[in-house]
């Protein structure tokens, strides 16, 4: 009868693929059993609620040709303001921190 003695390094790496495997397993198995039921949804292509019925639509056209939505005033042109556009240090913080000196000048 032999004895066989394994490395404790290759005891540490059957160790860590066997977590390894049986951590993916579960979490495939629990994500597969929690989303399940939504997977079956999406594969139906005909919605069980029932048929949809289009209700009638009436647009009334003549409200565009009316004296209130002729008598609109259009806007003016914003004038964009580029006096000052971005910031000088664009690698800067935006609030100036101040820090108390531990030693004094």
């Amino acid at each position: 009868m032999a004895i066989i003695f394994i490395s404790p390094k290759k005891r540490q790496q059957m160790i860590f693929w066997t977590t390894t495997i049986l951590f993916t397993v579960v979490l495939v198995g629990g994500a597969t059993v929690a989303l399940l039921p939504e997977l079956k949804n999406q594969l139906t292509l005909i919605p069980n609620q029932g048929i949809f019925i289009m209700p009638d639509l009436n647009i009334n056209f003549a409200v565009v040709d009316s004296d209130k939505v002729k008598n609109l005033e259009t806007f003016s042109i914003i004038q964009l303001d580029q006096s000052q556009v971005g910031r000088g240090d664009p690698f800067g913080s935006y609030y100036k921190i101040n820090k108390p000196s531990v030693f004094k000048k």
